[in-house]
């Protein structure tokens, strides 16, 4: 006996869909930092033991952030670690060489000390890849304001001493040399290799794993030093913004596309009835050419015979005269 899934069931299935797609949609910002994760970025820093591990977590595949292709060569991007700094102010930035002359910087973290054993930091995207204020940052939260009824209290979020975490204390530690990526376009290490981007809403798909962490999205800079060191350095890729744009919209461009081969077949049809009509008509004039011709003939021999039988028949008149 055959079962069916109830109505309800079937219902709910459909309620739930055109809600989960409105999630992916409105999680997208529509600009290519939609295929870099900062909250796995933020993750894997945090557990790396120092800047060169990092770079070398955010460029490998299992890890599942980076599905960056900005110069369109169908394959992944290789993003290079740098470290600016002045002072206890670090600006830590990822970024993309583009081309042999391009790079576009794609987010940065900004690390400042606050104290003896303080350091606070934040993730910024850049905006050319992520919008203006696109800024996340750990946090904590605390129950210190929690009653008689602690689940009727609301947690309060503070922000994370991030002193004890590994790459931070490497960075203040006295025998850390800036770290600045040494490996350039077209030159990669050799554990690299490079595979093909997947759709967003896999790459969205893959990261969400990232987002059970405390991490979340602020609208204030904590560190104006370490932005105005990042604000110096950051870079910008003219070709890697006309590459989204032409690969933003894929179905528009198809369209057109389709629309540009639908003209351009038209105006062929339209040339070939034209170049069929001129056949055509010169066929006509040629044919009533011959016509034409053919009747002046006519007219010349009928002319021609007239006047051979007027001449016999004047001889033979002059003969009978004689």
């Amino acid at each position: 006996m055959k079962k069916s899934m109830h109505p309800i069931l079937i219902a709910i299935g459909c309620w739930l869909m055109p809600s989960v797609s409105y999630s992916l949609e409105s999680d997208s910002l529509g600009l290519p930092g939609d295929n870099f994760d900062l909250y796995g970025a933020m993750e894997l820093f945090k557990n790396a033991e120092s800047l060169e591990d990092f770079e070398k977590a955010i460029n490998t595949e299992k890890n599942q952030i980076n599905n960056l292709d900005l110069n369109a060569d169908d394959e992944i991007d290789y993003v290079r670690v740098v470290d600016h700094v002045d002072g206890d102010a670090h600006a830590i930035t990822m970024e993309v060489a583009v081309n042999e002359s391009e790079s576009q910087t794609i987010a940065v973290f900004e690390i400042e000390k606050t104290g003896d054993d303080n350091a606070g930091l934040q993730l910024i995207g850049d905006e050319d890849m992520y919008g203006a204020d696109y800024i996340i940052e750990p946090y904590e939260e605390s129950d210190e304001n929690a009653t008689e009824m602690p689940s009727a209290a609301p947690r309060v979020r503070i922000v994370v001493n991030v002193w004890g975490w590994r790459p931070v204390r490497f960075i203040y530690g006295p025998r850390y040399t800036v770290w600045v990526s040494p490996w350039r376009w077209a030159n990669y290490p050799r554990w690299y290799r490079p595979w093909r981007p997947v759709r967003w809403h896999v790459h969205y798909n893959n990261c969400r794993r990232y987002r059970v962490h405390h991490v979340h999205r602020v609208n204030v800079r904590r560190h104006t030093r370490a932005h105005n060191v990042y604000r110096s350095n950051r870079r910008h890729s003219a070709t890697a913004h006309r590459n989204h744009k032409a690969h933003a919209h894929p179905s528009n461009a198809r369209k057109n596309v389709s629309t540009r081969s639908g003209k351009s077949a038209d105006k062929r049809e339209a040339s070939k009835k034209q170049s069929a009509k001129s056949a055509n008509h010169n066929t006509t004039r040629r044919k009533s050419n011959n016509s034409r011709t053919k009747t002046k003939t006519k007219k010349t021999s009928s002319r021609s015979g007239k006047g051979t039988s007027r001449s016999g028949s004047s001889g033979r008149s002059r003969g009978s005269r004689r």
